[in-house]
């Protein structure tokens, strides 16, 4: 299952964790630090997932969601939120704007492949709470 995967976050620490995590599942992975760097790699690479922090420069997690989501090329692409802002207001921010799935920080790296496992082999996705969102 070698899937293209887009890293964006402004941790360059955390984004090679991400990478190396993702890279031993066999995924391709690309990186970006910023949203507005991130969609610049999305319009060249055309990843297979995004997965995003929300507090970066230039563009945060929730400006970058909102533009793949308003744009019908991107709209279908899978993302997850990987984020320290926790909390409960921030993740339903991240849901009514279409993310797949919002992690809070810090994660297990198990959880994120397992996720990303579940996005790709086209099972009913649910939320962290185990709820079927696909009703």
């Amino acid at each position: 299952m070698n899937k293209k995967i887009l890293i964006v976050d402004d941790d360059a620490e955390l984004a090679h964790l991400a990478q190396i995590t993702l890279e031993k599942e066999g995924h391709t992975v690309i990186t970006a630090s910023d949203g507005q760097e991130a969609l610049h790699r999305v319009a060249a690479d055309k990843p297979d997932l995004v997965v995003m922090d929300v507090t970066m420069p230039e563009m945060d997690g929730f400006e970058l969601l909102d533009n793949l989501k308003g744009n019908a090329a991107t709209a279908a692409i899978p993302t997850i939120m990987l984020s320290a802002r926790g909390e409960y207001s921030n993740v339903l921010k991240g849901r009514e704007a279409g993310v797949d799935f919002y992690i809070p920080k810090p994660y297990n790296p198990y959880e994120l492949t397992g996720i990303i496992r579940r996005i790709f082999e086209d099972k009913p996705a649910t939320n962290q709470e185990g709820v079927d969102k696909s009703q």
